[in-house]
């Protein structure tokens, strides 16, 4: 695949990694991903050049190390200008959610921090692109307000890292966030696995129960079974633990062995079972036969999605060859995840050309991602199902497969979050995203705020081979001179969009209509080949060219 320098993570926002086999030019440390997909990597920053000030600290480590990591990222990476002076204020000013009396101003050539009884401490005002000087600013003033203000003083490290860089970064855009250092431990867990016995939880009434098993994993292979109860961890009983402490006791360290003592309903005696816990990533791919048709739903884009979809297409046409008549690949309410997976899993479907691409600020975030021709399902019929909640790395496959005529998609609109963000690993342990780059589609639109529009729009619709036709007949006419869909998408400007989008908004719940149509469409030849050639003609003009948003957006980038 080109563009194999690409590191990225896509996801919706909130929950929400890529890495396409290299590093990021200019820093090869840094992970990324396409919402809800990010590299973790670790940034670690010298100390600043200016002494600490009060002598007041944070307590488990130089809190300017953190702060310049931080602006130097934004300062660097993040995908529009930015102010360095803006964002430090606004980040000290995040700690009046901790204490409501402190106040961070600036006034000239000055920054002043003020608390109840007046002014605290004022400093001089660094240069607008000095990070280490406005780190050394943030830190002081911090140190300078613990001394004066009881809540501040009071808070412990991770309180104060948290009200800072989420302010940081709070006026940036709504997918750039900051998470602490135990939800970013989480964040790398869900991505790039973890060492565990892989087993879902729940915890209700002082009982840990065994909700679900994943197969061949450590738990599975020593016996244990859906809705036995965990009593004790290692001899510590589990009785008053929460969730979260009883998921720490199970994890641990690769190849390290966690002995569980479980009650099994239905047999009287407690069983102890040993288990060597081992890297878990949580399965992303389930597949279902329906008739002649395959179901393969894709949950997420973790480290192994791409691997185990490709495992789960070569076993379907060993098990079914001969027997399949096309593929329904389901990334409804799939929130994103890791861009390189996203162009893998695309890459599995197509034939030489065209994934995605990318355009930012930095120079190494212009990027393009080609398939290799690989199509394991060598031109089988495919419908794409998508609906308000797929967003990021399954909008990126879905048009891909879309506007390379691969594929016909069925549903409703997307969510529209077509950004890549950059994860930095900062030195509390913490997690900093900061959205880096756009995504353009093989057909030359923006995925951002536009996402993509169905061939096949279910809203409404019953599930009958009438209900097809009609649908079919619809697009037929928007793609008529005059019609919504007659200018090319790559060429709409925002009111076009806003129209497309509003003949199929995005519905969040799941429609049984969504693959019952799917189906149908699958199994006749001739709609489906109409709807392919409803699809292609959406993006035919302009190919690969930007669309009339994006131009304007670069020529206010070259200003």
């Amino acid at each position: 695949m080109a563009g194999a320098g690409l590191t990225g993570l896509l996801a919706r926002g909130g929950s929400g990694k890529a890495d396409v086999g290299g590093q990021r030019a200019g820093r090869g440390r840094t992970p990324w991903r396409i919402g809800g997909a990010i590299f973790a990597a670790t940034l670690w920053i010298g100390g600043c050049s200016q002494g600490p000030g009060p002598s007041t600290e944070l307590a488990d480590e130089r809190p300017d190390r953190v702060f310049l990591a931080s602006l130097q990222e934004v300062t660097d990476l993040y995908i529009d200008p930015v102010e360095l002076g803006t964002l430090a204020l606004s980040g000290l000013n995040g700690l009046r959610k901790v204490d409501p009396g402190f106040q961070a101003v600036r006034e000239g050539e000055s920054v002043r921090i003020l608390g109840p009884r007046g002014e605290v401490a004022e400093f001089p005002a660094p240069a607008s692109r000095n990070a280490a000087g406005w780190a050394t600013v943030m830190t002081r003033a911090i140190a300078a307000g613990r001394a004066e203000l009881p809540k501040l003083s009071e808070a412990d490290s991770e309180a104060v890292y948290d009200a800072v860089l989420a302010a940081l970064v709070g006026g940036l855009d709504r997918f750039s966030r900051y998470a602490g250092s135990d939800i970013a431990r989480e964040q790398r867990a869900s991505r790039d696995g973890f060492g565990g016995i892989g087993v879902t939880i729940s915890v209700e009434n002082d009982t840990v129960r065994i909700v679900s098993v994943i197969p061949e994993s450590p738990a599975a292979m020593a016996g244990v079974q859906v809705d036995d109860r965990i009593l004790t961890i290692d001899g510590n009983g589990t009785a008053g633990l929460d969730q979260q402490k009883v998921v720490q006791l199970l994890r641990g360290r690769v190849d390290s062995t966690v002995r569980v003592l479980v009650a099994r309903p239905d047999i009287l005696d407690l069983l102890e079972i040993p288990i060597t816990r081992q890297r878990i990533v949580v399965p992303t791919i389930r597949v279902e036969h329906l008739g002649p048709i395959a179901h393969v739903r894709i949950l997420s884009f973790n480290q192994q999605t791409g691997r185990r979809l490709v495992e789960s297409l070569e076993q379907l046409l060993a098990d079914r060859s001969g027997q399949l008549r096309g593929i329904i690949l389901d990334l409804r309410n799939n929130p994103g995840g890791l861009l390189d997976q996203a162009v893998r899993v695309a890459d599995a479907f197509l034939g030489e050309g065209p994934i995605i691409s990318t355009r930012g600020r930095h120079p190494a975030s212009n990027q393009s991602f080609e398939a290799g021709a690989r199509d394991l399902m060598r031109g089988m019929p495919i419908a794409v199902l998508i609906n308000g909640g797929s967003a990021s790395a399954a909008e990126i496959v879905a048009a891909a497969l879309q506007d390379r005529g691969r594929a016909v998609v069925v549903g409703s609109a997307s969510f529209g979050k077509g950004t890549v963000q950059t994860v930095m690993r900062l030195p509390n342990d913490g997690e900093l995203t900061l959205t880096w780059a756009r995504l353009l589609s093989p057909g030359g639109y923006s995925l951002h705020e536009h996402g993509v529009i169905p061939t096949v729009c279910t809203n409404g619709l019953g599930d009958d081979i009438a209900s097809l036709r009609l649908s079919l007949q619809r697009e037929t006419r928007a793609m008529a001179p005059g019609g919504t869909g007659a200018v090319p998408r790559s060429q709409l400007d925002d009111d076009g969009w806003r129209n497309l989008r509003a003949a199929c908004t995005g519905q969040s719940r799941e429609q049984d209509v969504d693959v019952k149509l799917a189906e149908r469409l699958l199994l006749d030849g001739g709609l489906f080949q109409r709807a392919l050639r409803l699809s292609q003609a959406a993006v035919a003009t302009s190919r690969g060219g930007p669309s009339v948003a994006e131009r304007r957006r670069s020529a206010e980038l070259r200003q």
